[in-house]
């Protein structure tokens, strides 16, 4: 089976600033594919060039249908936004112009699922970095990968990114990164590939029992975890850059071959991460059971910490004397509808929303600087939404029959609230799914489904999708009404995927789903999708002042 690779390098996307070496760092790269047999397309904007996604597309469609390669590698380098968390657009020549020049990363891998391939390695040496302006934030960016379904074994998907995810709030805005912060993921990279760091380097044996000296995912991972930081520092100690690596493949998979000449190669020491055994139940408890650390990568502690206990104050004093409704806690909500059965009622501005009924609805909510959210209303449960600075900052809901004994509240706190820091953070893992699923699924049902849509998330962000199968059918066993994103990660590019659309509230509550609509585009109200392409900055989905007013036309109007 052949291997091909198709490498990407955009020195000047639309307004950002000039790089100085994304074009050649993509030309260094497909120059080790070449030497390493791939069969190699690169895309770079040098000498004046324009890089635009179909012809992109059209590369790898062609590598896809062909059913003759068993790996093919995605490389960019370039300037890179993050929309939300985990929803990264890489961007091309004419973005800001032209809303299509750019790629859907997250669509991409999404797709990348499906194509048959056995081993697909997507890495990124790109910034994530907030979309600060507003010809940015439309951009919807186009999935590289065909919708092509294979019936054989899903393909095991790679992703190395050049740099951690971050809250967008807190994230230097695009239009001011560091050019410096480009190139060091293609470096460290590169000298790992052609064989100059031993501790990579494994020994496999060949079809023919011949043994060889090759370059895998998971120990280049380690590499880049430790090197990055190292190269970083070296350029600037003001220069902090951390990478984050999703690997799902091991031997015999691997990416590059050493002959036996490369005695050069050097013995880097790792850095010994040793720490005692946190007490079970204690916050540190928490952080190991539900955030896993990637070895080589220091975690942010007092900051995680102090977030935490923030997310968990605002949650005291729950209440439960509703069946259905919500605690709103925040003082920036202008205006509350309640969407049920096509029917809008305004329900003033808080802090506390009754809801009658035993249907399943959504929750509309303009706040005063003119963004909105729409949240779902799941019969028997009270939603808790905690805002901030016009932003969603979590939401959670409590079952309001007595099923939950008050001792367990401050347990389910802690673990919602740790949660909803990490996955702000775009980065959220889950124990191994065969140890800990049905614990876990019981625990959904039973106490709090945004726990389930993050789950599902995390699941479909590891490729793990019986697992995101396993929590649709656990939460529909309980008679719960279902998160459009958990169904949507279930079973879009399906033929159930139309039963998404008649769950609530219509849209993704998560920001980074959008990115994963698919083929959904195609049967959701055109309103929806027009007022999708006005999306904040958030981890929950947050529209901003004209998208709330596409909103507000479509409900008045009757949903037409």
């Amino acid at each position: 089976m052949k291997k091909a690779l198709i490498a990407i390098g955009v020195d000047r996307a639309g307004h950002f600033p000039v790089l100085r070496g994304a074009a050649s760092g993509a030309e260094q790269v497909g120059e080790w594919g070449r030497e390493q047999g791939f069969e190699t397309t690169v895309f770079s904007d040098a000498d004046g060039k324009v890089v635009g996604p179909e012809e992109i597309f059209e590369a790898i469609s062609k590598i896809v249908e062909s059913r003759t390669c068993s790996q093919l590698v995605v490389f960019f380098s370039g300037h890179g936004v993050l929309r939300a968390p985990d929803c990264e657009l890489w961007l091309l020549s004419e973005v800001g112009r032209n809303p299509n020049h750019a790629i859907n990363v997250n669509g991409s891998i999404s797709l990348a699922r499906q194509c048959g391939i056995e081993h697909v390695v997507i890495i990124s040496d790109a910034c994530r970095s907030l979309a600060g302006t507003l010809q940015v934030s439309m951009v919807d960016g186009y999935r590289i990968f065909p919708a092509h379904r294979s019936s054989g074994k899903a393909p095991e998907v790679d992703v190395f990114y050049a740099a951690l995810p971050g809250d967008p709030a807190l994230e230097v805005s695009a239009d001011d990164a560091d050019k410096r912060h480009y190139g060091l993921l293609t470096d460290c990279m590169l000298t790992a590939l052609r064989g100059d760091i031993e501790t990579v380097i494994e020994t496999v044996k060949s079809d023919d029992g011949v043994q060889k000296h090759v370059v895998a995912s998971r120990p280049l991972k380690l590499h880049l975890e430790d090197a990055i930081p190292r190269a970083a520092a070296a350029v600037s100690v003001a220069l902090f850059q951390r990478p984050d690596s999703r690997v799902e493949s091991a031997l015999p998979k691997f990416l590059a071959t050493i002959d036996a000449g490369a005695e050069r190669a050097i013995d880097v020491a790792k850095t010994a991460l040793t720490e005692p055994e946190p007490d079970r139940g204690s916050m540190q408890w928490y952080r190991k059971v539900l955030l896993i650390p990637k070895p080589g990568r220091p975690l942010p502690r007092e900051a995680l910490d102090a977030e935490m206990e923030r997310l968990m104050a605002a949650m005291d004093d729950q209440q439960t004397d509703m069946h259905t409704g919500f605690h709103i806690k925040g003082d920036e909500v202008e205006a509350i509808y309640v969407i049920k059965q096509n029917q809008i009622t305004f329900r003033g501005n808080g802090p506390s929303i009754l809801i009658s009924g035993l249907e399943p609805g959504a929750l509309y909510l303009r706040f005063k600087n003119g963004t909105s959210s729409l949240l779902s209303v799941i019969p028997g449960f009270i939603g808790t939404v905690i805002i901030e600075d016009g932003r969603i900052a979590t939401v959670n809901y409590t079952p309001s029959a007595a099923g939950i004994p008050m001792r367990n509240y401050h347990y389910l706190d802690m673990r919602r609230s740790f949660v909803a820091v990490a996955a702000r953070q775009g980065s959220f893992h889950l124990p191994d799914t065969t140890a800990v699923l049905p614990s876990y699924l019981r625990f959904f049902r039973r106490m709090d489904p945004t726990l389930g849509i993050y789950a599902a998330y995390a699941y479909h962000q590891a490729g793990d999708q019986q697992s995101v199968r396993g929590i649709y059918q656990h939460m529909a066993d309980g008679l719960q009404p279902i998160p459009f994103d958990v169904a949507m990660l279930a079973w879009a590019g399906t033929d159930q995927e139309q039963a998404v659309h008649k769950c609530m509230p219509g849209v993704p509550m998560l920001a980074q789903g959008w990115s994963l609509l698919g083929n959904l585009t195609e049967t959701m109200p055109k309103q929806l999708l027009e007022a999708g392409r006005y999306l904040e900055p958030s981890l929950w989905t947050t529209f901003s002042g004209k998208g709330s007013a596409i909103l507000e036309r479509y409900f008045s109007r009757g949903f037409p």
